[in-house]
């Protein structure tokens, strides 16, 4: 009451007081508690399990102020103060006969050699975990020296305390304070038997680390032999690094909604999305990076927005605020200045629409003159519902060693002719999706064209 801590009689009729001065009459203050305890000599030590729910507070009994369990109260000289909770935290009764701070207590005070403080802090832990934290025990001390309220303990009771261990330490232990004891020789059979299990348990984990070693070094030598595809922000014409697998550039000639679509598809989630080269698992070399032209103006913005953990909404806002539609329409005039005779038809055709993924072996900026694109990708008549798919399909296969790059362009388009298929409504025409969607550098075959 008041941030002061008063201790009631267990028979008080608590509906007789009514207000502060009542409290006060009836009731001991912690000062006269305390008092009396401070003329005592040597070690003091005062264990409260008294902070239950303060019933006066709910019979409204007139104070300045209640506070829930028990005020902090400062030990004197060479004392110790355990709380059965924290101050300001209510102490459980429990179920049994005692609350769960004094079955913590009537387990652990009894313990040999163990430090006084170390005791509560072990008891502290129990009450924490039994009360699945709702509880949290703490003490103060004010002793200037270690202090120990059991410093010794009989070979019987050792034993009792360390037969069922499954540490080999302990019974070298107990051999080592009780050599002479009736069961010495028991504590040595069990330390043996505790060792031989002890390092059979540790074989086990050996080949098991082993065992998911090789698991991880398998998994790692499959993935090094996959394409991975990750995109990547160029900042500038020729800016590319030259240490990737594959080339591919996601081509957007305008800044529209359907632009948005698209890259919002790129971008994605689950194992549809794209991630950035940073989040694959293979080496560079092994890599087909999708690149991303980038405002080099927005750069800083950008790299800001990923370390700040906001690469979501950066992702969101691409289109608007970081593509650079400039740097795209060149790399597309650059392919078509003097285009490879298997993308001419596409180059020849209305290059307004968009979009357009393309990929080469080298970096596509840098090389003049321009050979055929390893693949281009013309989704200019494509249903924006239908980006999904199509991204899904260049995912997975300009990533597969297993098969030749003929044959990789040739499944592909089967994999575009199974979309349409399913979805003819979105293109104008199924003829028109195969020819005029995927163009490769070995061009088209005449079973192609039937």
């Amino acid at each position: 009451m008041n941030g002061q801590n008063y201790f009631l009689p267990v028979d008080v009729e608590v509906q007789d007081i009514v207000d502060a001065v009542d409290v006060e009459y009836r009731a001991i203050d912690q000062g006269r508690i305390l008092r009396a305890i401070e003329r005592a000599k040597g070690v003091k030590i005062i264990i409260l399990d008294a902070g239950r729910d303060n019933s006066l507070a709910r019979l409204r009994v007139a104070a300045r102020s209640w506070d829930a369990g028990l005020a902090r109260i400062d030990p004197a000289e060479n004392m110790v103060i355990a709380y059965a909770a924290a101050p300001g935290q209510t102490a459980a009764d429990g179920n049994g006969r005692n609350s769960p701070f004094t079955a913590a207590l009537v387990k652990y005070i009894k313990q040999p050699g163990v430090e006084i403080t170390t005791m509560f802090r072990r008891l502290a832990s129990e009450v924490y975990d039994e009360t699945k934290g709702a509880q949290h025990p703490e003490f103060s001390s004010s002793l200037s020296t270690a202090y120990y309220l059991y410093t010794a303990e009989s070979d019987t009771d050792a034993w009792n305390r360390v037969r069922e261990s499954t540490n080999p330490v302990d019974f070298k232990e107990f051999i080592r304070k009780y050599p002479a004891s009736s069961f010495a020789r028991e504590a040595l059979v069990r330390a043996r038997i505790a060792a031989e299990e002890e390092a059979r348990k540790e074989a086990e984990r050996r080949g098991a680390s082993e065992a998911e070693k090789k698991r991880k070094e398998e998994e790692a030598r499959k993935k090094r032999n996959i394409l991975e595809t990750g995109y990547s922000l160029l900042k500038e014409i020729g800016g590319e690094e030259p240490i990737y697998g594959l080339y591919s550039y996601a081509i957007l000639v305008n800044d529209s909604a359907r632009s948005a679509k698209f890259l919002n598809n790129v971008f994605g989630v689950g194992f549809i999305a794209i991630p950035s080269v940073e989040e694959t698992g293979t080496q560079p070399s092994q890599t087909n990076v999708l690149y991303l032209p980038l405002k080099r103006n927005k750069a800083k913005e950008w790299a800001k927005g990923r370390k700040l953990g906001k690469e979501r909404a950066l992702r969101a806002a691409y289109t608007k605020n970081f593509y650079d539609y400039r740097m795209s329409r060149t790399l597309l005039s650059h392919l078509c200045i003097s285009p490879a005779d298997e993308i001419r038809r596409a180059c020849e055709g209305d290059l307004s629409k968009g979009p357009y993924i393309f990929a080469y072996a080298k970096p596509a900026s840098k090389i003049t003159p321009v050979p055929p694109p390893f693949l281009f990708m013309d989704l200019s008549d494509v249903h924006e519902r239908a980006f999904p798919e199509f991204i899904a399909a260049f995912k997975a296969q300009v990533k597969r060693e297993d098969i030749s790059d003929r044959a990789k362009i040739d499944t592909l388009r089967l994999k575009i002719l199974n979309i349409v298929l399913t979805t003819a409504d979105w293109l104008p025409s199924v003829r028109k999706s195969v020819a005029d969607i995927v163009y490769s550098a070995s061009g088209q075959t005449e079973e192609d064209k039937k």
